[in-house]
């Protein structure tokens, strides 16, 4: 009843309220005769002309009410920045879909939270987005640690979650549930990738300058896993010639001494923009980058890259989910427009899968024809769609979208804002059939 209500309001809204007093003239006047009036007014019309009133009234109010879409965003302290990059991209998603209509006839409404990385904190926030806020879908979620925590509230709470950035291997594994999706590619989808970029070269010895959390660790386990069988002799260094690093507090002198005193030939590196900005500049003080090592960087952002400009050295490795400048299609090319003319600059990736994660939501939505979440669901497993990256597929077994990536070295120039930096040159487009598995078996079934 309700999806067939909602399908009406969209042929009938503009002119509604003219029908209803076309309704109540018709059904509601007490006929006339030649003597006056009639003093038989049948009984059936009265109740029809009431339901009829009763039921464009409703769907009046109906029509009225927004869609409400929370958002938890890691959006303070040193992971501040991209999250509020990520917020940029929801705000050009929510803003062309309520220019053009929103969802069914009806606008779409933000409430953005902040997780502080933090999985109590993520928890509660998303606890409040839905009990207090009563949002049909959560999108977002930039840390491993918290991903698996939303996993199991959206399965308890019965709401669609949109996982735009946390790579964790497990919310597509063990803690798939059928309330769960991710619209970014794992960690084990980037390791891999970082595995064909290391394999252009011809190092052989690797170890890893990678965040010390869930990320970092699956990261490291996938890359090797995937290096030994691009080349069979990889040598990876262990425990002491490893190197983790403390988001909380970082020690660069040491991490990087690290790299320095071991004999590896190759390091992957993954690290958040800011940290990665930190790593670069201290790199750079002590020579890390001077030839005699191979660097591979997972999901470079274009924001580390401006803020590095020429600090940033040339020659290095690196994969970017990402790049505005890669797709000349009309859809990548309106969005960067749009995001460019709200704040200023070219968008991140992190802007991207945010926007994402909205249009992948409305899109479903569209499809069921209905706002519940069941309908919504099953929409969004095998959803196709074409975002500013490229075409998208949502696998009904895992709930893990399948994409294109993208790997380049740094050399060019580029410019941004008057801000010159280096850009990636020879940029090579990784087709999802290079390095991700079909996900056959059904996971997600919870």
């Amino acid at each position: 009843m309700l999806a067939f209500t909602l399908h009406l309001n969209q042929i009938v809204l503009s002119s509604e309220r003219k029908y209803i007093m076309v309704v109540n003239k018709i059904l509601c006047t007490k006929p006339k005769t030649k003597g006056g009036i009639s003093p038989m007014f049948p009984i059936k019309q009265a109740i029809l002309c009431l339901l009829l009133l009763v039921f464009f009234w409703a769907s009046d109010s109906i029509a009225q009410e927004p869609v409400k879409v929370g958002f938890l965003f890691w959006m303070s302290g040193r992971t501040g920045a991209a999250g509020e990059l990520a917020k940029n991209g929801a705000q050009v998603a929510l803003q062309e879909l309520n220019k053009s209509g929103g969802i069914q006839g009806r606008k779409l409404v933000a409430f953005f939270a902040d997780s502080q990385g933090d999985p109590k904190i993520a928890g509660q926030a998303f606890a409040k987005l839905v009990k207090d806020k009563g949002v049909n879908v959560v999108i977002g979620v930039q840390a491993d640690e918290v991903a698996p925590v939303l996993a199991d509230l959206a399965l308890q709470y019965k709401v669609p979650l949109i996982i735009t950035e946390a790579q964790s291997n497990i919310v597509t594994g063990g803690k798939c549930n059928r309330y769960t999706f991710r619209i970014c590619l794992d960690n084990r989808y980037n390791a891999r990738i970082g595995a064909i970029l290391a394999g252009r070269t011809d190092a052989k010895k690797w170890t890893a300058c990678l965040l010390n959390n869930t990320e970092g660790r699956e990261l490291w386990s996938d890359f090797k896993a995937h290096f030994r069988k691009i080349k069979p002799d990889a040598v990876f260094l262990e425990r002491a010639g490893e190197v983790f690093v403390d988001k909380k507090s970082p020690e660069w002198k040491r991490n990087v001494t690290g790299i320095l005193k071991s004999d590896a030939q190759g390091v992957l590196v993954s690290l958040d923009s800011t940290d990665f900005v930190d790593f670069i500049k201290f790199g750079n003080s002590q020579g890390l980058f001077n030839n005699k090592r191979e660097f591979v960087v997972l999901r470079v952002s274009p924001v580390a890259l401006f803020a590095l400009g020429f600090n940033m050295p040339a020659g290095i490795w690196c994969s970017s989910p990402y790049q505005f400048n890669a797709n000349g299609s009309p859809i990548n090319m309106k969005f960067v427009g749009a995001y460019k003319k709200a704040f200023g600059f070219f968008p991140s990736w992190h802007a991207h899968f945010a926007y994402a994660g909205v249009k992948a939501y409305a899109e479903a939505a569209y499809i069921a024809g209905s706002l519940d979440a069941n309908p919504i669901i099953d929409a969004l497993e095998h959803l196709k769609i074409e975002l500013p990256l490229g075409k998208v597929t949502i696998r009904g077994a895992d709930h893990q979208a399948i994409m294109h990536s993208l790997g380049g070295r740094t050399g060019r120039v580029g410019i941004d804002r008057n801000v010159t930096f280096r850009d990636l040159e020879n940029m090579t487009v990784f087709r999802a059939k290079e390095f991700t598995q079909p996900g056959e078996e059904k996971v997600c079934s919870r």
